[in-house]
């Protein structure tokens, strides 16, 4: 089985593709397999057929008629092999088992702190991993590769240390990549918006992450730089604040979590009236929760703090699409999870800056459908990906 994935053969290079795009659009009729191959009727069947008996794909259910008969709908045979996907990014790291439909099948999750060694880790990873695999007995054959999505603004890890380490292990395919480039992907995968290539994904929470895809594929830079909006550094106020990197007025100095903290606690220290006087007799040990909080009690200068961060961040990203011209924008993370004004108004004025530029640009504003889990889901997909291309 998957015997196509390391040979260099044209019939093992067909297979691959049609197994692709069962995989990626299936449920899928022969008759769509055979347009985007360009395959006759006989040598498209006989492929099918051939991955059919290996097992690798099924029968679904009946597609819609166009006159005669109702079309046959393949879709890839699921449960025979797993990949797993890890967010490191998050905290609690999480570890998920996923069939190849990427439907989760186990999960587990991991605590590593900010002064985790990148040894450390692997070696908790790995004891994890193997723990799993025993619990549901699946042999480590079973398993594609273990994918992993990194974000060392949460815990800096060495790629090439965690990989190696991890891979020796378990003898398994490791894949390591930007968690934000991960979650637009599983996104994307598993998302209702299969129809539009070209997305972005942009994690809003104590930074502000962008990953990007173009044509179905992640946009990637040597340096990755090309996800880095608002810590990227996308100036909403040449003569602002100074942000963390040692510029001025990046949209990281006025959205991220900690600028709202600090907005508040200013103001409250300047006098403004707010519930949170009530609440807290030292002002530093208001949290984001607090503000979120209050936000719900209607509390006016918790309100305004909240329009202020967003305006900012809707003036970065207007500038952001109009370089990336994106056709779906999917905003998550904490800002946007926990306060639906912050949402509404990023969503509001993005789209009336981007009309006096571009009025005939068209795109859409959605949350992640795959929640917390995005990013894990995500770099799953990616080993699948990998495998395929």
């Amino acid at each position: 089985m998957f015997q196509f994935l390391n040979q260099e053969s044209q019939k093992a290079h067909t297979q691959k593709r049609i197994y692709k795009l069962i995989w990626k659009y299936g449920p899928i009729s022969q008759g769509k397999i055979m347009e985007f191959t360009g395959l006759k009727q006989s040598t498209c069947s006989r492929f099918i057929e051939d991955l059919t008996k290996e097992e690798l794909i099924s029968e679904g259910n009946f597609g819609e008629s166009r006159g005669g008969r109702k079309p046959t709908l393949y879709q890839v045979t699921p449960n025979n092999y797993f990949v797993i996907g890890i967010d490191v990014s998050s905290t609690p790291s999480k570890i998920l088992m996923m069939d190849l439909s990427l439907t989760i099948t186990a999960e587990s999750v991991l605590f590593l702190s900010q002064g985790t060694s990148s040894e450390n880790a692997a070696q908790k990873i790995a004891q994890v991993i193997s723990h799993m695999l025993q619990a549901h007995q699946i042999n480590h054959s079973c398993i594609l590769g273990i994918g992993i999505a990194l974000e060392n603004s949460v815990i800096d890890l060495d790629k090439k240390v965690l990989s190696t380490i991890l891979g020796e292990q378990l003898q398994m395919k490791i894949s390591i990549e930007n968690s934000s480039n991960a979650a637009v992907l599983g996104e994307y995968q598993q998302g209702s918006w299969k129809g539009s290539d070209n997305a972005v994904f942009i994690h809003s929470g104590i930074g502000i992450r962008t990953g990007i895809l173009t044509n179905a594929h992640i946009l990637r830079k040597t340096t990755d730089t090309a996800g880095k909006f608002g810590h990227g550094h996308i100036v909403v106020d040449i003569h602002g604040r100074k942000c963390i990197c040692g510029n001025f007025g990046c949209a990281l100095a006025y959205s991220s979590i900690p600028a709202m903290i600090d907005d508040t606690i200013n103001a409250l220290k300047r006098g403004h009236s707010s519930i949170l006087n009530e609440k807290f007799s030292v002002n530093e040990q208001i949290n984001f929760d607090d503000i979120c909080s209050a936000v719900q009690e209607n509390d006016p200068l918790c309100i305004q703090v909240i329009k202020d961060a967003a305006i900012y961040f809707g003036a970065g990203l207007s500038t952001y699409l109009s370089i990336v011209h994106p056709e779906i924008v999917i905003l998550g993370g904490p800002t946007i999870a926990k306060i639906d004004l912050f949402y509404e108004i990023v969503i509001e004025t993005t789209q009336e800056r981007m009309k006096k530029v571009y009025p005939d640009y068209e795109f859409k504003f959605t949350r992640p459908t795959l929640g917390e889990n995005a990013a894990a889901i995500g770099a799953g997909c990616i080993v699948i990906h990998e495998l395929l291309d």
